[in-house]
């Protein structure tokens, strides 16, 4: 058997795969929920079916819901047969489980009210991905949520953001990822390109981002934003609605006026809001970041309410997979269709052509019947022609015959 001490926590791995956790710490008790997510992560690595046991001290009870109290132990069965396959990401979460829990205790020690909203989920790791048309400022949005200078700012027209880029950074005590990707409907970004970096943008989120962030900059919706929600679900289907939430960008135009205010102003943007399940934000990227210290923490707040809504899940590489598997079947269809209009297409000229070669062959057969029967008509002219000349012929010598004979 194995003991090590985590966070103040008597953790004890046995060889039969059990796993039992004494909670010492003096305040209150992590949400088991999330200890139990987290050390089920930790024993995928084994072979075995795992069984997590919580041991609770009395003081401890009234932070547990009565419904998961057996004679003051809290017991967990996870099968091992329901879990996924173990990802590279997972094993790197799983290796760092003893930072993890040092950061849930300790901030468990702070006032409620002080406390990270992301120990409610248990969320410690987040992903977002940043969608947008260029211009939108993505990049300095990146830049604002990580509290850096990581992503490539620049004011021109032309789209930054060539291709998807990553940065991490600990925001609040927790790690984020920022994927920035290049800007929709950009006319130098081809079809292929576009597919070829989201692509790219999943393989930098495994094992999937937990939210869209789709930028648009205050005062400039144009048609092409209007339909980038319908662009988010061509790309990555009907579910993706659920993981999008919009971030207005430039709040400082706003004056005195709220973002509620604003988005209550615009029909298209309640529209557009309401495609993306209701969520949605306002930051400055602002580079002293000490002016607006609590736009950041209310975004990730929002977004930690929006993945608690999904049911703590994130959008995953199936789902992205699926897409694209009925994109490919659709544009398979397309062409499947396409080739047989053509091949019709061909049949009608083919059978026009071979009506027009018939009635030709029937014209010339009319022609050579015509032909045939002015040749006849002209035989039979000669042929009367030349029994009336040899009847005129008999008759001139019979008479002269007659001269002959009555001359003598």
């Amino acid at each position: 058997m194995q003991k090590t001490l985590v966070s103040g926590s008597s953790v004890s791995l046995l060889s039969t795969h059990t796993l039992t956790h004494t909670l010492t710490h003096t305040s209150s008790s992590p949400s088991l929920l999330h200890l139990t997510r987290h050390y089920s992560l930790l024993f995928r690595l084994s072979c075995s079916p795992i069984s997590l046991t919580f041991s609770l001290p009395p003081k401890f009870l009234t932070f547990v819901s009565p419904v998961d109290l057996q004679s003051s132990m809290v017991r967990f069965r996870v099968p091992k047969g329901d879990m996924p396959p173990l990802e590279a990401v997972d094993r790197d979460q799983a290796g760092g489980l003893g930072e993890m829990m040092d950061l849930m205790v300790n901030c468990w020690d702070q006032q409620p009210s002080n406390r990270p909203h992301f120990l409610e989920t248990g969320l410690v790791h987040l992903r977002i991905v940043l969608v947008g048309k260029t211009g939108a400022r993505k990049s300095a949005t990146g830049n604002t949520i990580l509290g850096g200078e990581g992503f490539k700012e620049d004011s021109s027209p032309e789209s930054v953001t060539v291709q998807c880029e990553k940065q991490s950074g600990e925001v609040d005590g927790r790690k984020i990822d920022v994927i920035d990707t290049p800007g929709l409907f950009d006319t130098s970004v081809t079809i292929e390109k576009m597919k070829c970096e989201l692509e790219r943008c999943f393989y930098m989120s495994v094992p999937g981002p937990h939210v869209f962030l789709l930028v648009i900059r205050l005062g400039r919706f144009t048609p092409e934003e209007q339909n980038t929600v319908k662009w988010i679900q061509e790309n990555f289907g009907e579910e993706a609605s659920k993981y999008t939430m919009v971030l207005f960008t430039g709040g400082d135009q706003l004056r005195k006026k709220s973002v509620e205010q604003f988005v209550g102003e615009s029909v298209n943007l309640q529209n557009l809001i309401s495609k993306c399940g209701g969520g949605y934000h306002s930051v400055i990227n602002d580079s002293d970041s000490s002016a607006n210290p609590d736009q950041v923490p209310e975004l990730l707040k929002k977004i930690d309410e929006m993945v608690m809504k999904n049911g703590g899940q994130h959008y995953t590489n199936e789902m992205y997979q699926e897409v694209q598997r009925k994109i490919e079947e659709e544009e398979e269809r397309k062409k499947e269709e396409e080739r047989k209009k053509k091949e019709e297409e061909i049949k009608k000229q083919e059978e026009a052509i071979r009506k027009r070669e018939e009635e030709e062959m029937k014209r010339e057969e009319e022609l050579r019947k015509i032909e045939e029967e002015r040749r006849k008509m002209e035989e039979e002219r000669q042929e009367e022609r030349r029994k009336r000349r040899g009847g005129r012929w008999k008759k001139r010598s019979r008479r002269n015959w007659f001269k002959r004979v009555f001359n003598l």
